[in-house]
């Protein structure tokens, strides 16, 4: 039988992986009642000295997490990985911008990238005689797009 300490040194894939980890265990164990064990003090001291280092986080966990807690955040691993896939860029808006984007989301019922997905390729078409492209690579499904000319569309 393998020991839970040497299941949850291998717990984190990498040290991206680690780093979301380490954030997320920081937000919860500050935030969240449920979270908190028998030293919220000492844990949060130990998680800050195991950094965002796999193995050292893996041993973390084992040592100040429930196997409930582990699961979570495996759940939260697996989220943070499916939304990489999905959402990968991050764009920084003024607060106008995103009040805009915001109410205009909320109006159409959308979510905030939707919303602006719609509004600006129709800008770019009507005003600008541009389209996208969206191109899907059938073997991996990666997803890829592309501004072009209205005109090149058809070829």
């Amino acid at each position: 039988m393998v020991k839970i300490s040497e299941r949850l040194s291998q717990l984190f894939k990498s040290s991206a992986e680690a780093r979301i980890a380490h954030d997320f265990l920081e937000r919860k164990l500050r935030s969240t009642p449920s979270w908190e064990t028998e030293d919220p003090t000492a844990a949060l001291g130990a998680l800050a000295l195991a950094e965002r280092d796999p193995e050292r986080l893996g041993a973390w966990c084992g040592e100040w997490l429930s196997d409930e807690q582990i699961q979570v955040l495996r759940r939260a691993l697996r989220m943070a990985a499916q939304h990489q896939r999905v959402y990968k860029r991050t764009v920084m808006l003024s607060p106008r911008a995103h009040l805009l984007v915001k109410t205009l989301s909320e109006l159409e019922g959308l979510n905030m990238s939707d919303a602006i997905e719609r509004h600006l390729e129709r800008v770019l078409g009507e005003h600008h005689g541009m389209m996208l492209r969206t191109m899907i690579d059938e073997g991996s499904g990666q997803v890829d797009h592309d501004i072009l000319p209205a005109a090149a569309g058809g070829e």
